[in-house]
C-alpha cells in the first residue's frame, strides 16, 4: 500500500456539509480570510473567532482554526525596528473573552520606533496564512501556517503515535517517514492548520447538555476541534458490535486552543491529562469496548497552563466516525430552534446512524422489532432514540463487564454512536468494590460503578426530553418538514412533550432489557461458558461477584486466575485456591470461611462448565477462550500515574510506547504464572518488568480517584 502524508487523505463527507454554521464565521472562505483582517472593513474581528458567546440563529457548529496560545493574551508587537523594550501587553479575559496566546518569551531587541498593535491585528497575524500553503496543493487539502503562528506556538513533540490506531482505520496514513512525521507533529500538534478553500475548514460542535444532574445550557467543543474528515478504511466501516458505524474517521484535537464554546477556560490540555486519553482510548478498543481512538499525543513544552499548578500543554488527536452527542440535541431544544432540531435529526438517523444505508437499520417509517418482540413503525426521532439507547445500553454494559469507570456521564458527554468518548478521570476497578467512585470530584456518588446503568438510563431521557417536541409532532402528522414547529402556541409544544413521554419511557424500559441481557452475556463469556441459562446471573455471577468484594479480591486478576482452574478434585487444587485468595488479603481468622465459599462456588462452575461444553466439543479449551476475553494487562490508575511522571521528569517515551504496547495486546500472558506449578521459571529482568506492570501496584494508589481539571 502506498502510505499519504496527512494532508493527502482522501476528504470524507464532513459534518458543515449537512449542518447550519455559527452566522459569525457563515462558511469555509469566511474564517480561511481572518489572516487578512483590516479593520476598516466590515469582517468580523479576528477575537470573534474565539469569543465566549452564545450561539443564535440555529447554528450546529463553528468554523474556528486550533490555536494552543495561553490565556489571557500575551500582546506581543513585532518592532519595524530593533528595540529593547517589551511591548507586551496583558489583555483580560473580559476585555477580549476570546482566544489564547503565547508564553514564549520574545528576544530582546534594540530600541527602535515601533508600529502600534491593536489585539485583532495581533490575533490576525496568529492566523494561518490561507493565501500560502506551506505544504500541498492549495487546489487540494493543504498545509497552512505564518510565522507569528509558528513563534507563539513553539515546539511540537510527538511523543506517540499509535500504529495501531493507524493500521485499523486510516491504515495509509504515512507514521513513518521522516517528512511525514515532521507534518503530523505540527498538524496534530495544531500548530499548523488544515483546509480546502470552498470546502473544508475545521470547526468546533455546539451543544448543550446536564452536568451531575443540573441543566448547564451551552457546552460545546471549549477545547476540541476537527481538523478532518477522510474516509476511514473497510476495516472500520458498516456494523460492529451489532450497530452501524459510518465509514469516516473525523480526526479531533483536543486541547487545540480557545473556541467560542470554552466559556471561561483557556482551551487547553495538559500532559497529564492527554496521556490518560491516549493511552485510555487504545486499551478500551483493545478490550473491545466501543470507543473513540487515539492516533497522537503532541507535547507543546513552550506553552504552559495554569492548574492546580503550572504544567505544560499537549495535544490528543482523538478520532470517531462522528462527534455528535446527546448534547447536540439539547442545544437546539433549549433554544427552540425547532427547524435546526430537525435538520440535526435528519443528519443524524441517515449519516450518522445509517438508517436507510446498505449496512444500517431501515429507514424510520419502516417496520422495526422491538426488544419485547413488538412490531413498530416509529417516526425520525423516536428511531434515534431507541437506537442510542440500544448502543448506550450495550457500552455500558461492557463497561460493566470490564470494570470500568468513566468518572464524567454528563449527557454532553454520551456518544450518540453509543462510544466511549471525553475520558477525564476515569479508571479500571482493582479491588472489586461496586460502590467505588473514581472521580475526586463526584462527592456524592453519583457516576460510581454501580451507579453507570442508571445514569445510562437519565441520560436516555434525557436525549428523549431534547427530542419530544419531535417525536410529538411525528407521532401525531407524521414525518415533519421544514416550518414544522413555526409559530406554534407554546399550548401545543407542550401536548407534543406530553404525546412524548409515554414513548420515552418505553424506551427507558428497553435500555434496562438490552443492558441486562447484554452484561449477562458478557460476563458468563468471561466465565468460558458458550450459552446462558437463566439461572447463570443469580447462581455464578452475583455470588463471585459478591465474594471478590467481601474478600476484598481484585477484579482483573482474578478473573484471570479463573482461566486456570482444572478441577475442584485435582490433586493441585489446594495451592490453586492458596493463590487465588490468598493469605497476604484474607486475613487468617477468615481464610477458612472464604476457601468453603470459594470451593463451593467453583464446585458450581464446574458442574455447569461440564454441562455447556458437552455439546461444544469442538470448540477450542475453556482456557483459551476465557484467556481472550479476560486481560492479563490492565491500564491501572497507578500505571498512568508512573507513564505521566517519567515523561515528566525524564521525557520517557520508551516507558509510554511500553505500555501503549501492552494496553493494545491486554490478553498476552506477559510473564503469567502457573498458578498450579510447583516451581517457577527463572526471572530475568523483563518478566519481572511485565509481572510488575501486570500487579495490583502500590497500595497508596488502589482506588486513586483523578480530578477533572485536565
Amino acid at each position: 500500500m502506498a502510505r499519504k502524508t496527512i494532508d493527502q487523505l482522501p476528504l470524507g463527507k464532513s459534518l458543515p456539509q449537512f449542518l447550519k454554521p455559527d452566522p459569525l464565521t457563515p462558511s469555509v472562505e469566511a474564517v480561511l480570510s481572518l489572516h487578512q483582517y483590516d479593520e476598516s472593513s466590515q469582517a468580523q474581528p479576528p477575537s470573534m473567532l474565539r469569543r465566549s458567546r452564545q450561539i443564535t440563529k440555529g447554528a450546529h457548529f463553528s468554523f474556528v482554526t486550533p490555536l494552543p496560545i495561553v490565556f489571557p493574551y500575551n500582546v506581543q508587537d513585532e518592532p519595524e525596528e530593533a528595540s529593547t523594550d517589551d511591548s507586551s501587553v496583558q489583555v483580560d479575559g473580559s476585555a477580549t473573552v476570546g482566544a489564547s496566546a503565547s508564553n514564549v518569551a520574545s528576544p530582546p531587541v534594540a530600541k527602535g520606533k515601533q508600529k502600534e498593535l491593536t489585539v485583532e491585528d495581533w490575533l490576525a497575524r496568529l492566523e494561518p496564512d490561507f493565501s500560502n500553503p506551506v505544504a500541498g496543493d492549495a487546489s487540494q487539502l493543504a498545509v497552512y501556517s505564518s510565522r507569528a503562528r509558528n513563534k507563539d506556538i513553539g515546539r511540537t513533540e510527538l511523543l506517540g503515535l499509535s500504529q495501531t490506531c493507524r493500521d485499523d482505520i486510516l491504515p495509509e496514513l504515512d507514521i513513518e517517514s521522516s517528512e511525514s512525521r515532521q507534518m503530523l507533529a505540527d498538524v496534530l500538534g495544531a500548530k499548523t492548520v488544515l483546509a480546502k478553500p470552498d470546502a473544508f475548514a475545521p470547526h468546533s460542535l455546539c451543544y448543550a447538555g446536564y452536568q451531575f444532574g443540573s441543566n448547564a445550557g451551552q457546552l460545546g467543543d471549549g477545547r476540541a476541534i476537527s481538523i478532518l474528515t477522510s474516509q476511514a478504511s473497510t476495516q472500520s466501516q458498516t456494523r460492529q458490535h451489532g450497530f452501524y458505524y459510518p465509514p469516516l474517521a473525523e480526526l479531533q484535537l483536543k486541547g487545540a486552543g480557545r473556541t467560542p464554546y470554552s466559556r471561561f477556560a483557556d482551551g487547553l490540555a495538559v500532559l497529564r491529562s492527554s496521556v490518560r486519553e491516549y493511552l485510555g482510548s487504545e486499551a478500551m478498543a483493545a478490550l473491545g469496548v466501543p470507543t473513540s481512538r487515539a492516533l497522537s499525543l503532541v507535547h507543546l513544552p513552550d506553552v504552559h497552563v495554569e492548574r492546580e499548578k503550572v504544567e505544560t500543554a499537549a495535544v490528543v488527536c482523538r478520532v470517531a466516525p462522528s462527534w455528535l452527542r446527546v448534547g447536540s440535541f439539547h442545544a437546539m431544544f433549549q433554544r427552540q430552534e425547532w427547524d435546526s432540531l430537525l435538520q440535526l435529526a435528519e443528519y443524524a438517523g441517515t449519516e450518522v446512524l445509517g438508517f436507510g444505508k446498505p449496512d444500517g437499520p431501515p429507514s424510520a417509517g419502516q417496520v422495526i422489532r422491538a426488544e419485547d418482540g413488538r412490531e413498530l413503525r416509529e417516526g425520525l426521532a423516536t428511531r434515534i432514540l431507541r437506537d442510542v439507547s440500544k448502543r448506550t445500553a450495550y457500552l455500558t454494559a461492557k463497561w460493566q463487564a470490564v470494570g470500568f469507570m468513566h468518572g464524567v456521564l454528563n449527557t454532553d458527554n454520551i456518544s450518540l454512536l453509543g462510544l466511549t468518548i471525553d475520558y477525564g478521570p476515569y479508571a479500571f476497578m482493582d479491588k472489586f468494590d461496586a460502590s467505588t467512585i473514581c472521580n475526586h470530584s463526584d462527592d456524592g456518588g453519583r457516576y460510581s460503578y454501580k451507579n453507570q446503568p442508571s445514569i445510562g438510563v437519565y441520560n436516555i431521557r434525557k436525549l428523549g426530553e431534547g427530542l419530544s417536541v419531535l417525536i410529538g409532532y411525528e407521532s401525531e402528522h407524521g414525518a415533519a418538514k421544514p416550518g414544522w414547529a413555526e409559530h406554534v402556541p407554546i399550548k401545543q409544544l407542550q401536548a407534543w412533550v406530553e404525546k412524548s413521554e409515554p414513548i420515552i419511557d418505553d424506551v427507558a424500559q428497553e435500555f434496562t432489557l438490552v443492558f441486562m441481557r447484554e452484561y449477562k452475556l458478557q460476563m458468563v463469556k468471561r466465565l468460558g461458558l458458550l450459552s446462558l441459562q437463566e439461572d447463570d446471573f443469580a447462581g455464578l455471577i452475583t455470588p463471585l461477584l459478591d465474594m471478590m468484594e467481601a474478600h476484598e479480591l481484585d477484579y482483573a486478576i482474578t478473573l484471570r486466575m479463573l482461566c486456570q482452574f482444572e478441577s475442584v478434585d485435582s490433586p493441585r487444587f489446594d495451592t490453586y485456591l492458596n493463590k487465588l485468595v490468598p493469605k497476604s488479603i484474607v486475613p487468617t481468622y477468615l481464610r477458612d470461611n472464604a476457601h468453603s465459599q470459594w470451593r463451593t462456588w467453583l464446585g458450581k462452575w464446574q458442574e455447569r462448565l461440564e454441562q455447556d461444553e458437552a455439546s461444544h466439543s469442538s470448540l477450542p479449551s475453556r482456557t483459551e477462550r476465557m484467556r481472550l476475553v479476560n486481560p492479563r494487562f490492565v491500564l491501572r490508575q497507578w500505571i498512568l500515574e508512573e507513564t505521566i511522571k517519567r515523561l515528566e521528569q525524564d521525557k520517557d517515551t520508551a516507558f509510554l510506547e511500553r505500555v501503549l504496547a501492552m494496553s493494545v495486546s491486554p490478553f498476552d500472558a506477559y510473564g503469567e504464572e502457573d498458578l498450579t506449578a510447583q516451581a517457577c521459571a527463572p526471572e530475568t529482568d523483563d518478566l519481572k518488568e511485565q509481572r510488575r506492570l501486570c500487579s495490583q501496584g502500590p497500595k497508596e494508589l488502589l482506588g486513586f480517584q483523578c480530578s477533572c481539571s485536565s
